[in-house]
């Protein structure tokens, strides 16, 4: 008895801290997703030599691009080739790759600069670059935080440079000095 007193309250004390953890662990997975995503677009418009896209999947089971947004968790996102209109699903495009949405609990919002709107795709050109970034806004980049507001200290911002490359932030940094 005394054994399973002790082990009840082990638990009790325990199971509180564990919350933090899981939350920082989905954060960080998030993110690793969303780089690898940046990258494989990057580096198949390099190989292929033609416009490739990242763009927020329509549904959660769905090959078509959704429009612009700034929630990009909740369905995930594609890479495709992008022979037409940069970000658009057509008759010329391939969907190279599909990446599902982030873990329950986990935001993934996509804004051009550190206040500006959500976008519908992020398209990169033959050289690595990114292209097709309309006029005065800022640069690309995307803030994966737990939805829970008591966790933002696991905040973290993932900015787009002009060569197309990604690189981590913390939360206060805005990303616009890329």
């Amino acid at each position: 008895m005394v054994v399973v007193s002790i082990t009840g309250i082990l638990v009790a004390v325990s199971v509180p801290s564990l919350r933090p953890m899981m939350q920082r662990n989905a954060v960080a997975a998030q993110v690793n997703a969303l780089t690898a995503a940046v990258r494989y677009a990057r580096s198949e418009a390099i190989a292929r030599g033609t416009p490739v896209s990242l763009c927020r999947a329509e549904s959660a089971t769905s090959v078509e691009c959704g429009g612009a947004a700034r929630d990009w968790g909740s369905s995930g996102f594609l890479v495709i080739t992008d022979g037409g209109a940069l970000g658009v699903v057509d008759g010329d495009d391939e969907v190279l790759r599909r990446f599902a949405p982030s873990d329950a609990g986990i935001e993934v919002r996509a804004t051009r600069g550190s206040v500006g709107a959500g976008f519908a795709a992020v398209s990169w050109g033959a050289l690595g670059n990114l292209v097709a970034r309309p006029a005065g806004a800022g640069m690309p980049q995307f803030r994966i935080r737990p939805n829970d507001v008591s966790g933002t200290s696991f905040d973290r911002r993932v900015c787009l440079s002009a060569s197309g490359r990604p690189r981590l932030a913390q939360e206060d940094d805005p990303c616009d000095g890329n």
